[in-house]
């Protein structure tokens, strides 16, 4: 469901996916990742992956040598369905 959204609709989703989200912030404080860091870089971009998946996004992991990947997560810009 996307679009226009009433705002309590909005929190009272929110408000379901706190546990969830909050693991997340958990896993990824958890990363040790300074930029000088490839490894770090590349755990932490592919610990967001599938959740950019899961929310609809067409992902890619652009490897750079040297450093950690790069992670490009797109929405789709094809026109919606006719009616």
């Amino acid at each position: 469901m996307r679009g226009n959204q009433p705002p309590a609709l909005l929190l009272s989703r929110a408000r379901a996916l706190t546990a969830e989200m909050v693991s997340l912030v958990k896993d990824l404080t958890e990363i040790e990742s300074p930029s000088a860091h490839p490894a770090g870089v590349e755990a932490v971009a592919r610990r967001i992956q599938p959740e950019l998946a899961a929310a609809g996004l067409t992902v890619e992991l652009l490897p750079v040598a040297g450093a950690g990947s790069i992670l490009l997560a797109s929405a789709s810009t094809a026109p919606a369905p006719s009616t």
